[in-house]
């Protein structure tokens, strides 16, 4: 389309599609502002209060352990060769860590710090 009107060739149907074209690039524009304010931003002390509410877990209950999860993780793979990717829930990305990153960081492996399930 840019190169016909480039090359002087306005047509009707031409003039008509550019029309449609700016009409569908208004209405995203107005879609995609919509959505943006639409995004809450928790303030500091919303999250604190949030987060509070896991003071008092208690990991030796199964079920406490569960609601952990749900709230932090959203998926674990675990490859043949050791390692694992964990997504989190608060990021849009993915870590790839190796067993070797956790015993160097924690001393220790994850079968010796999380409790069984």
């Amino acid at each position: 389309m840019v190169a016909a009107i480039a090359q002087g060739i306005i047509t009707k149907s031409t003039k008509q599609k550019l029309s449609e074209l700016k009409r569908e690039k208004e209405n995203l524009e107005i879609k995609l502002i919509q959505e943006e304010m639409s995004i809450k931003i928790l303030t500091r002390e919303q999250t604190l209060f949030w987060l509070h509410k896991f003071r008092n877990t208690d990991v030796t209950q199964h079920k406490h352990r569960t609601r952990l999860i749900d709230c932090f993780v959203n998926s674990v793979y675990v490859y043949d060769d050791g390692k694992f990717v964990v997504t989190l829930n608060y990021k849009d990305s993915a870590e790839t860590v190796k067993p070797e990153e956790i015993e160097e960081t924690f001393g220790s492996t994850m079968l010796s710090l999380a409790p069984l399930f």
